[in-house]
């Protein structure tokens, strides 16, 4: 009983496999060879073929024109347009053209407006802090005065607090807080140099509203 014959497992051809298709001779069945060589019967078809009727192997090859230098180019694929040399030229080429063609889409990248997610996300915040002001506002008995140490010692102590809930403690507005608590962080930097969490607050606050909301 003779061994299954093992499935072929590649379609590209080494030069010694296909050095072993062109000494094969004719009377070598297409089926030994692909079991001897584990290439695909239809690849060993095909160099056999050419063999047969050409009388050696061959690739088709056009003559075009270098679309970069102008040159003579023998194009082994249809598609080929430049040497293999002019081709980071060409990309260089293909990309300015793809960068004009969007400019002249949607207008130059400072101008572009942001994708409608993002800006209903910053109407949002906006919104939110201007809502905040207002609220803080109403209160700020200490709005016209300036700030006191004990005031900062009390910011210093609850920086981590949100600036909304800190500007109602104190009789404060929002902004104002926001821009005291900015003052201190630096000034604990410049005087302790340790690595902060952040310089500024109100982006998390801005994200417990979002969720809130």
């Amino acid at each position: 009983m003779s061994e299954p014959a093992s499935r072929p497992v590649r379609t590209r051809i080494t030069d010694d496999q296909l050095a072993r298709i062109v000494d094969a001779s004719p009377e070598i069945p297409t089926t030994d060879l692909t079991r001897e060589l584990g290439v695909h019967a239809h690849t060993i078809y095909r160099y056999r073929l050419q063999l047969k009727t050409l009388g050696g192997l061959a690739c088709p090859i056009a003559w075009k024109t270098c679309a970069i230098c102008g040159g003579p180019l023998a194009a082994r694929r249809v598609s080929q347009r430049v040497h293999v040399a002019c081709q980071p030229a060409l990309n260089a080429q293909i990309g300015r053209a793809t960068y004009r063609k969007t400019v002249e889409t949607l207008g130059p990248l400072s101008q572009r407006q942001e994708p409608a997610r993002r800006r209903q996300m910053i109407d949002r915040l906006h919104d939110g802090d201007r809502r905040d002001q207002a609220l803080t506002r109403d209160t700020a008995i200490h709005a016209a005065t300036g700030w006191t140490t004990e005031e900062d010692a009390y910011l210093r102590d609850h920086l981590e607090v949100p600036a909304r809930e800190l500007a109602l403690d104190l009789g404060r507005t929002l902004y104002s807080v926001r821009h005291r608590k900015v003052r201190l962080r630096r000034q604990l930097a410049a005087a302790q140099p340790i690595v902060l969490r952040d310089t500024r607050d109100h982006d998390r606050e801005r994200e417990d509203r979002l969720a809130a909301d």
